[in-house]
């Protein structure tokens, strides 16, 4: 159960039916809470103002604001999952980004995304607000690589670790 309380006299203005054991609040969504599953079950968005579920997607995980979008983490045909931008007030596909494993925003809003195959990384940045993802090039002889909003690292064959910090094309 989630409660929401005013906070002149602590008087309740709503409660929702959030089962805490299996589902996360992702945040705020805009002008809602992102509730998310724990099984991947899907995403819904909660009203800030009256506690009413707004719209739920099945089958969409982690969610936060991008521009006037939210992009959100779903299965892809792979172990990667698939970046989107849904629209907050109905909760439909705006956009289909791919499979990434992709970064926090940065400070721009944009983020770096990785997609690993056995031995090589292919870097993208993902521009949420353009609904656009730009190949900056690919990484031979890597593995396990993570991505933050400004670098990416990855072990290298040998085991060595590399950083890559990819302002532009690689």
């Amino acid at each position: 159960m989630l409660a929401a309380y005013g906070t002149d006299r602590l008087d309740r203005r709503w409660q929702a039916d959030v089962d805490l054991r299996n589902e996360y609040i992702g945040g705020e969504c805009g002008d809602a809470l992102c509730v998310g599953t724990l099984s991947d079950d899907g995403l819904r968005l909660i009203e800030l103002d009256s506690g009413r579920t707004r719209w739920s997607a099945p089958g969409w995980g982690y969610s936060y604001p991008a521009g006037s979008y939210l992009l959100a983490n779903g299965p892809g045909g792979s172990t990667t999952p698939r970046v989107v931008l849904l629209d907050p007030a109905d909760g439909h596909l705006v956009a289909d980004l791919g499979e990434w494993n992709a970064s926090l925003p940065g400070p721009d809003g944009r983020m770096l995304g990785i997609r690993e195959s056995s031995t090589r990384a292919l870097v993208g940045r993902i521009d949420p607000v353009a609904a656009d993802v730009e190949v900056l090039g690919s990484l031979t002889d890597v593995f396990q690589c993570h991505a933050s909003p400004l670098a990416v690292t990855c072990r290298k064959a040998g085991g060595a670790i590399g950083i890559w910090y990819p302002e532009s094309r690689l």
